[in-house]
């Protein structure tokens, strides 16, 4: 369904609009409480949806609720996803979760995270015969089908790969997925010899089977001998398979000044990627790093975070954090505490970026970040202390800050919390925003959504209050909005809320407490509903997005809709290729010597032979029976041409040739040629008297 706004919203956008942001530009509507659950007994329907996700492909997936005729605890839930033919069911609580004895069902499954190709990976709760819901031993899973096909991907109480007999799954963070359809996750162990400084965990599948990329007590690479992992915290995953997260070390080397880092790798694959105790880049004159946060990562390798360094020079306990970017070839500080904060007044600075700031940076395929971060400093406190900056447009740049304006929005409506959703790989940043001011009433329009684009500025996605039609004549007012936690970069394998094409996925919550999942469709230039990157006619409307052939360009702007292999007719018709066998530039559908390039036409002699007349005597050479010479000539002037009077022909007469004449070579004589032979014959007859 799509879904026209009718409050005409403001705000320029970005050049690829005409006219304000959304401005009248459509939302799509994905699902909403109230209609038919796909795959389940019709009066089935959806009466809640939660922890929405879209990818690139601007299809989204979600954990919906049911109600309905048959629908109980223990079928009342599960996942739905968008693919080419619509919203699907993916799987439903009380289905047979796959990898588990006959009778063991999917139950109270949530935050699924999405790839590029519609893939899923998801955490889900158990029931049925044999599991554990008294001390819940075995009742918790992670589910993938992320090779094509669900199945399994790792069961509390069940073994650990790489570990020691008895070791077993006990607890995981939420499922990573990357466009390869791999996954990783962070873990915590339980069972033979577990104890606290054993127990944590990173696995990962991007080999082809689920393998440990790192634990507590093992080896950790780039360290010293004896220097082990004392806590491992949540990763992120790019598309290489590569993870990165932040570990504490322990060892007989290990200080207060050595003893973290980040790594990145995968399974057997792991390498230190910085350590506590390394050189802060843009710090002068140097100081070191001591603890990290949050790295996120990018399929160039590149990893962002934020960080402490040691005191000493220009480094004291007022500015000793600051978020960088390193691998892959960067190596830059991004932002230091007390460094004056680009787009605030002179005088207000960043805050602490680890303690209380705990900055998670998101960072884009092109080494960009975006962040969150606390302020101090003149006029500073509770009511503004807080900003969202990103570096996407080259320097960094303030996008926005509690307790300023909200642009274009009525006087004295400002932000009050930011929430961070997430950069794309263009840069764009989108935010969550509750609005605070004398223009804002609680609970009817203080909840917003909003884009930055670098170069254009900030724009307004969506606001309580707001009329949106979810279907054609059903218009409800918005009273809330929401979007996926966890959103940060755009290659890092988490959940996502906004693409590369710009689209943003977002949960309206109306009025009169229906829902749904709305879908910001952005650029469309022919205003057909389909963003003008994923449109395969972005220049003409075509809603249907038909594509009989199946070439990726619709059927409404290609020229030969039913010839996969052509968009035009060419010079040959749709049907038939414009190929060019010979090379000769004349198509082979209308050559008629489509594997002779000197030939277009078979000639006298034929495809694959020259029409040459080497001697010029009007014969090309494959009929001439002697192609070195004139047929024509007769250098002793008797009239009878000299072809005749070679040695062995015709008419040998001694001394009759030109010189270096040779004999006949063949004994085939062009028909004009035995009319003089006819001639010498009549004379003498005549001479005769007879």
């Amino acid at each position: 369904m799509r879904g026209d706004r009718v409050l005409v919203l403001v705000m320029v956008l970005l050049g690829m609009l005409t006219g304000p942001v959304h401005g009248g530009a459509p939302v799509r509507t994905a699902v909403v409480t109230g209609q038919q659950a796909p795959g389940t007994d019709p009066g089935v329907v959806f009466n809640g949806i939660q922890d929405s996700v879209i990818n690139a492909q601007g299809r989204v997936a979600f954990d919906g609720r049911l109600m309905g005729p048959g629908v109980t605890l223990e079928n009342g839930g599960g996942i739905w996803v968008e693919r080419s033919g619509g919203l699907m069911l993916h799987l439903r609580w009380g289905d047979q979760a796959p990898g588990t004895n006959p009778g063991v069902a999917y139950w109270a499954t949530g935050l699924p995270v999405q790839n590029s190709n519609g893939r899923i990976s998801v955490y889900s709760n158990l029931l049925g015969p044999g599991v554990d819901t008294v001390t819940n031993s075995n009742n918790v899973c992670l589910f993938t089908d992320g090779s094509g096909v669900s199945s399994l991907l790792a069961r509390r109480g069940t073994p650990a790969p790489g570990t020691s007999m008895g070791v077993t799954f006990s607890l995981f963070g939420s499922p990573l997925l990357n466009d390869a359809g791999h996954s990783a996750f962070y873990c915590a162990l339980s069972g033979t010899g577990i104890n606290s400084t054993n127990d944590e965990c990173v696995f990962s599948d991007a080999t082809g089977q689920l393998g440990l990329v790192a634990r507590d007590g093992d080896a950790a690479p780039g360290t010293e001998t004896n220097t082990v992992f004392r806590g491992i915290f949540l990763p992120t995953l790019n598309n290489l398979g590569q993870v990165a997260f932040h570990a504490n070390l322990f060892g007989p080397l290990v200080t207060g000044f050595n003893g973290r880092g980040i790594w990145v790798g995968g399974v057997g694959s792991l390498n230190l990627a910085v350590r506590a105790g390394d050189a802060a880049p843009g710090i002068i004159p140097a100081a070191n790093f001591i603890t990290f946060l949050h790295p996120d990562i990018n399929n160039a390798g590149n990893i962002s975070f934020a960080a402490t360094i040691a005191s000493g020079g220009a480094i004291d306990a007022t500015n000793d954090t600051g978020v960088w970017v390193m691998g892959g070839g960067a190596s830059r500080l991004v932002a230091l505490e007390r460094d004056q904060a680009p787009g605030t007044p002179m005088g207000v600075r960043f805050g602490d970026f680890v303690s209380p700031g705990n900055v998670r940076p998101g960072l884009n395929g092109s080494g960009r970040i975006a962040f969150v971060a606390p302020l101090t400093g003149a006029g500073v406190d509770m009511t503004n202390d807080t900003g969202l900056w990103s570096d996407a447009g080259g320097v960094l740049e303030l996008i926005a800050r509690e307790g300023s304006q909200a642009p274009g929005l009525p006087p004295d409506t400002n932000f009050d919390v930011i929430t961070f959703g997430g950069i794309n790989n263009k840069g764009w940043v989108l935010f969550h925003a509750t609005l605070g001011g004398s223009a804002v009433t609680p609970n009817v329009n203080e909840q917003s959504l909003w884009i930055h684009v670098p170069g254009e500025g900030l724009g307004l996605v969506s606001q309580s209050s707001e009329s949106i039609e979810v279907a054609p004549g059903d218009i409800r007012t918005v009273q809330g909005l929401g979007i996926s936690s966890g959103a940060r970069g755009s290659e890092d394998g988490n959940r996502e809320n906004l693409n590369d094409a710009g689209q943003v996925g977002f949960i309206a919550n109306f009025t009169d407490g229906s829902s749904a999942i709305l879908v910001m469709i952005g650029p469309d230039e022919d205003d057909d509903g389909f963003n003008d990157e994923l449109d395969n006619c972005p220049q003409t409307a075509n809603s249907d997005q038909a594509d009989s052939d199946g070439d990726g360009l619709g059927d409404a702007c290609d020229g030969c809709p039913t010839d996969a292999n052509k968009t035009a007719p060419g010079i040959c018709g749709c049907g038939v290729a414009d190929a060019d066998s010979d090379g000769d530039g004349t198509p082979d559908c209308n050559d008629g010597c489509p594997a002779d390039a000197a030939k277009v036409a078979p000639g006298a002699c034929g495809c694959g032979v020259a029409d040459t007349d080497s001697d010029g005597d009007s014969v090309p050479d494959c009929l001439d029976m002697a192609p070195g010479t004139n047929d024509l000539a007769d250098n002793n002037g008797n009239g009878i041409p000299d072809i005749l009077e070679m040695p062995g022909g015709p008419q040998s007469t001694p001394g009759c040739c030109a010189p270096g004449v040779g004999p006949v070579v063949g004994m085939m004589v062009p028909l004009w040629l035995m009319g003089w032979k006819g001639r010498r014959v009549a004379r003498r007859r005549l001479a005769r008297g007879g």
